[in-house]
C-alpha cells in the first residue's frame, strides 16, 4: 500500500460522532446569537391605528434578573432603545426553570389585533413522514433562538415596541408572540434550504435523512454548509446525529417505516379524559398529528368549544356599562364585585355591546317597572360558576389598621413615638 499515493488517512478516515461534525463547523455552533444575511422580514399591519399600552410594575424580588433579561436582548442585538413611539405594548416577564427571567411581549391588546397572518402552509405530519420516507440515517437539528436570528425590516419594527419601566425598546429580530411569526419563519427556512436534498424544517427543528451512510451524510454535509454560509447558528445540546431511528413530532421514523412513539402512545392509554376546555384543546391539538380526517371525528368535542349561542348585540340605557362590559377589554381593577360577576357571566357568549337613550328602550323599561307578582323560576337564573377569582380590593382605612397591627417593628416604633409625646405634654 505504501506504493500508492492515494491519500489513504482520508479515505479511511470517516465521520462516526458528533464532536467530529461539530468541529467541522465551528462558526454554526459556537456560541451567541446568529443572524440570516441579506435577508428581512416583515409585519403587514391592516390598520395602522396605534395602540400605546403602560409598562407593567415588576415585582421587587426579580427586579435585578428582570433588568439583567433586559440588558442582555440589548446586547444582544435583539432590541433596541427609542425615545418615542405610538405603539407599545406591556412586558410579562416569564420564570424559567433555571431561576432566569424570559421576557415575554402581550402583544394581544396591540399588534396581534391588526398583524396580517401570511397565509403560508406549515407542512403537514403526512408531508413531512413523506419526505423522509425510506431514509436509513436521520440527523436532527434545532436552531437557536430561532425567530431572533431573522431581521425585521426597519418599517416592521415600530410595530414591536415594548413598554418597561426601564423606558422604550423596539424589536430588530423578529421576536415571540406575534401572531404573524410562524408563518415568516417557516417560510424563510423553508426557502433557505431549498436546495438541500433529504432535509425537511419544522419550525425551529431540521431533520436530515438519506436511504444510505453516504447519501445522508451527503445530504448533512450540505445542509449545514448551507446554515453556516447564511449566518444561522445551531444548539449543541439539539445535535442528534446518525440515527437509525428517531423521534420526531410524535413519531417514532427509521428504515422500517413510521409508528406512533411508544411514549406518547404510553402517555395517550395512561392519560383522563378532558375536564375542561384548556385540557379539550391540548388533546386536540395532539390528536391532530396522528388521526388522518381528524376534523370530521371530532366535530362533537369542537361543538364543546363553541360558545353558548351565535353572536348578538347587547343594548343598554346606563351608558358606563358599555365601557365596563366591552369585550375587547378587560374589567377595572376597582369595578365593583357585582361588576365583575356580570363580566364573568358575559365572557362565555359572542356579543358587542351599544348604547340606547332610555326613552328608546320602552320595552325593557315597561317590564321592569311592571314586573308583575312573579318570582324569576331556577330556570330563568342563569348559574354562573367561579372557578378562581383573583380581584384586588380598594385598600381602605380599616384594612390599613389590621395590616399594620401585624408589623410588630411599625407597632414598636408607635408605642415609643407615644410614650414620648406623653412624655413631652
Amino acid at each position: 500500500m505504501t506504493k500508492f499515493t492515494l491519500p489513504w488517512k482520508t479515505i479511511f478516515k470517516i465521520t462516526r460522532t458528533e464532536a467530529d461534525i461539530i468541529s467541522q463547523y465551528p462558526k454554526l455552533f459556537e456560541k451567541g446569537l446568529g443572524k440570516l444575511k441579506d435577508s428581512q422580514v416583515s409585519l403587514r399591519v391592516c390598520d395602522e391605528s396605534p395602540i400605546f399600552q403602560k409598562a407593567r410594575p415588576v415585582l421587587f424580588a426579580i427586579r435585578d434578573k428582570y433588568e439583567t433579561a433586559l440588558n442582555k436582548l440589548v446586547e444582544e442585538d435583539i432590541i433596541e432603545k427609542v425615545n418615542h413611539s405610538e405603539w407599545a405594548s406591556p412586558i410579562v416577564p416569564v420564570i424559567t426553570p433555571d431561576g432566569s427571567i424570559r421576557m415575554c411581549a402581550d402583544n394581544s391588546g396591540t399588534i396581534n389585533q391588526f398583524c396580517k397572518v401570511d397565509q403560508y402552509p406549515i407542512p403537514s405530519l403526512e408531508d413531512i413522514l413523506n419526505e423522509v420516507a425510506g431514509g436509513k440515517r436521520f440527523t436532527k437539528l434545532g436552531l437557536f433562538q430561532a425567530y431572533h436570528q431573522l431581521e425585521l425590516t426597519p418599517e416592521s419594527r415600530k410595530f414591536t415596541t415594548i413598554n418597561t419601566p426601564k423606558g422604550l425598546f423596539q424589536y430588530k429580530r423578529l421576536p415571540y408572540g406575534v401572531n404573524a411569526a410562524a408563518q415568516l419563519f417557516q417560510r424563510t427556512m423553508e426557502g433557505a434550504l431549498t436546495d438541500c436534498k433529504g432535509a425537511k424544517a419544522y419550525m425551529d427543528d431540521v431533520l436530515v435523512s438519506g436511504n444510505t451512510e453516504e447519501t445522508h451524510l451527503k445530504n448533512l454535509h450540505k445542509v449545514l454548509t448551507t446554515l453556516q454560509n447564511k449566518g444561522l447558528k445551531l444548539k449543541k445540546e439539539k445535535f442528534e446525529y446518525r440515527l437509525e431511528k428517531v423521534e420526531y413530532l410524535g413519531y417514532t421514523i427509521s428504515e422500517k417505516g413510521n409508528s406512533p412513539s411508544l411514549e406518547k402512545v404510553q402517555d395517550i392509554k395512561t392519560m383522563s379524559a378532558p375536564t375542561n376546555k384548556a385540557e379539550l384543546l391540548s388533546f386536540i391539538g395532539f390528536a391532530n398529528f396522528l388521526v388522518p380526517h381528524f376534523a370530521e371525528i371530532m366535530a362533537p368535542l369542537y361543538a364543546l368549544l363553541k360558545k353558548v349561542g351565535r353572536h348578538f348585540t347587547l343594548m343598554t340605557d346606563h351608558k358606563p356599562l358599555v365601557s365596563l362590559f366591552d369585550p375587547k377589554k378587560s374589567v377595572p381593577q376597582l369595578s365593583s364585585a357585582r361588576i365583575k360577576r356580570w363580566a364573568l357571566l358575559l365572557a362565555a357568549y359572542d356579543y358587542d355591546i351599544k348604547h340606547i337613550p332610555g326613552k328608546e328602550n320602552c320595552a325593557a323599561d315597561f317590564l321592569s317597572r311592571k314586573p308583575g307578582h312573579r318570582k324569576p323560576s331556577e330556570e330563568e337564573q342563569v348559574p354562573v360558576q367561579v372557578l378562581l377569582i383573583q380581584e384586588e380590593q380598594i385598600i381602605n382605612s380599616k384594612t390599613v389598621k389590621e395590616e399594620t397591627a401585624k408589623d410588630t417593628i411599625f407597632v414598636k416604633g408607635t408605642k415609643i413615638y407615644k410614650r414620648r409625646m406623653e412624655y413631652t405634654t
